[in-house]
């Protein structure tokens, strides 16, 4: 059955998201090594990725959030102002960093860019089977062809996306704790390109699921 996926749904459905979850997970990233590594190891079951850490050594599956947070937060991940390639391959360089650090030979795309936004936000894309398949990639694509689609087909989006997350003021009372926030608070959060960026996210989720 053919369903209409409005703009406004995604950008409620996201808020609620970032008032109940991603808001706790991305505050406590910054905070200090063990809250970085509980939002790790909380992220990895928010995100629905702990499939992926198939890790055959007891030692480093005791240890491998500890073993995650040390590699996902070197300073040298952080996005800044660089490129769309350039953050592409931060994605690219970190997974085979997780890969080596934790003896797994599977991908760790989906697990990798999903902590990456968690701890530095910016300009790093979620990548997802969901999001590959809204985007009509193929399985072999590379996270670069991933992100070259990614931006481009948001360009087309991201004047509705805007408007519908300006009408989120109009509907307070639907929110997650609605009093989390200041007024000022609150239209910074959906004004801001990053918040818009994640609800194309939901969007193509819903798109390719």
């Amino acid at each position: 059955m053919n369903r209409t996926l409005t703009y406004d749904f995604c950008a409620l459905r996201y808020l609620n998201q970032w008032l109940e979850n991603e808001r706790r997970l991305t505050s406590n990233a910054s905070k200090g090594a063990t809250e970085l590594e509980n939002s790790m190891k909380e992220s990895v079951s928010y995100f629905s990725v702990a499939r992926s850490l198939r890790i055959s050594s007891e030692d480093i599956y005791k240890n491998r959030f500890k073993i995650i947070s040390k590699i996902i937060d070197a300073p040298t991940n952080n996005p800044g102002s660089k490129s769309v390639p350039e953050v592409a391959s931060i994605v690219e360089a970190t997974e085979n960093k997780l890969r080596i650090a934790l003896s797994i030979n599977s991908k760790l795309l989906s697990l990798t860019s999903k902590l990456l936004w968690v701890r530095w936000q910016g300009s790093f894309r979620i990548y997802d089977k969901q999001a590959r398949v809204a985007l009509k990639l193929s399985t072999s694509c590379t996270i670069q062809d991933f992100f070259a689609e990614w931006q481009k087909l948001y360009l087309t989006h991201q004047m509705g996306i805007s408007e519908a997350c300006l009408a989120l003021e109009k509907v307070r009372n639907y929110y997650f704790d609605p009093d989390a926030m200041s007024n000022e608070e609150f239209h910074n959060l959906i004004e801001s390109e990053w918040f818009k960026q994640r609800v194309f996210d939901i969007y193509i989720w819903e798109l390719g699921r």
